[in-house]
Protein backbone atom coordinates (compact mmCIF):
# COMPACT_ATOMS: atom_id res chain seq x y z
CA UNK A 1 0.00 0.00 0.00
CA UNK A 2 2.21 3.06 -1.60
CA UNK A 3 1.03 6.49 0.58
CA UNK A 4 0.58 9.56 -1.24
CA UNK A 5 3.28 11.64 -2.91
CA UNK A 6 3.31 14.43 -0.02
CA UNK A 7 2.77 11.49 2.92
CA UNK A 8 5.55 9.28 1.39
CA UNK A 9 7.96 12.92 0.92
CA UNK A 10 7.32 13.72 4.54
CA UNK A 11 8.69 9.99 5.77
CA UNK A 12 11.78 9.84 3.71
CA UNK A 13 12.52 13.25 5.16
CA UNK A 14 11.87 11.90 8.73
CA UNK A 15 13.98 8.90 8.02
CA UNK A 16 17.21 11.22 6.30
CA UNK A 17 16.96 13.54 9.25
CA UNK A 18 16.66 10.35 11.67
CA UNK A 19 19.28 8.64 9.98
CA UNK A 20 21.91 11.91 10.23
CA UNK A 21 20.62 12.11 13.87
CA UNK A 22 21.65 9.12 14.74
CA UNK A 23 25.05 8.88 13.16
CA UNK A 24 25.92 12.21 15.05
CA UNK A 25 24.68 10.69 18.52
CA UNK A 26 26.79 7.65 17.67
CA UNK A 27 29.61 10.10 16.58
CA UNK A 28 29.25 11.66 20.70
CA UNK A 29 28.52 8.31 21.93
CA UNK A 30 31.71 5.91 20.41
CA UNK A 31 34.00 9.28 20.85
CA UNK A 32 33.08 9.60 24.96
CA UNK A 33 33.00 6.05 25.66
CA UNK A 34 36.10 5.30 24.09
CA UNK A 35 37.99 8.34 25.88
CA UNK A 36 36.95 7.31 28.81
CA UNK A 37 37.48 3.91 28.44
CA UNK A 38 41.04 4.53 27.03
CA UNK A 39 42.08 7.40 30.02
CA UNK A 40 40.32 5.01 32.85
CA UNK A 41 42.23 1.97 31.51
CA UNK A 42 45.46 3.45 30.79
CA UNK A 43 45.33 5.81 34.16
CA UNK A 44 44.58 3.57 36.63
CA UNK A 45 47.45 1.02 35.32
CA UNK A 46 49.91 3.88 35.51
CA UNK A 47 48.29 4.64 39.43
CA UNK A 48 48.23 0.92 40.65
CA UNK A 49 51.47 0.54 39.23
CA UNK A 50 52.78 3.54 40.73
CA UNK A 51 51.37 2.51 44.42
CA UNK A 52 52.31 -0.92 43.72
CA UNK A 53 56.20 0.47 42.89
CA UNK A 54 55.77 -1.41 39.54
CA UNK A 55 58.88 -0.46 36.89
CA UNK A 56 58.45 -1.61 33.99
CA UNK A 57 61.11 -0.01 32.34
CA UNK A 58 64.43 -0.50 34.35
CA UNK A 59 66.41 1.25 31.63
CA UNK A 60 65.25 4.51 33.93
CA UNK A 61 67.63 3.92 36.70
CA UNK A 62 70.80 1.62 35.69
CA UNK A 63 73.08 0.53 38.70
CA UNK A 64 75.26 3.08 39.75
CA UNK A 65 78.80 0.95 38.55
CA UNK A 66 77.42 0.37 35.17
CA UNK A 67 79.06 2.44 32.32
CA UNK A 68 76.41 0.99 29.72
CA UNK A 69 73.25 -1.01 29.91
CA UNK A 70 74.60 -4.17 28.22
CA UNK A 71 73.70 -7.67 29.54
CA UNK A 72 76.23 -10.19 28.69
CA UNK A 73 74.73 -13.47 27.03
CA UNK A 74 74.89 -16.45 29.34
CA UNK A 75 75.83 -19.61 28.45
CA UNK A 76 77.72 -18.70 25.35
CA UNK A 77 81.55 -19.18 24.20
CA UNK A 78 82.86 -15.89 23.87
CA UNK A 79 85.96 -17.26 21.55
CA UNK A 80 86.52 -15.00 18.37
CA UNK A 81 87.08 -18.23 16.61
CA UNK A 82 83.78 -19.55 16.79
CA UNK A 83 82.21 -16.52 15.33
CA UNK A 84 84.16 -16.56 12.52
CA UNK A 85 82.39 -17.48 9.08
CA UNK A 86 79.31 -18.08 10.45
CA UNK A 87 76.99 -17.17 7.48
Amino acid sequence: MDLPAPAQRAVDRLQTVSRKFGHGLQNVVLTTLLFLLYYLGVGLTRVLATLLFRRYLKLLDPPDDADSYWIDAKGYNPDPDDMLRQY
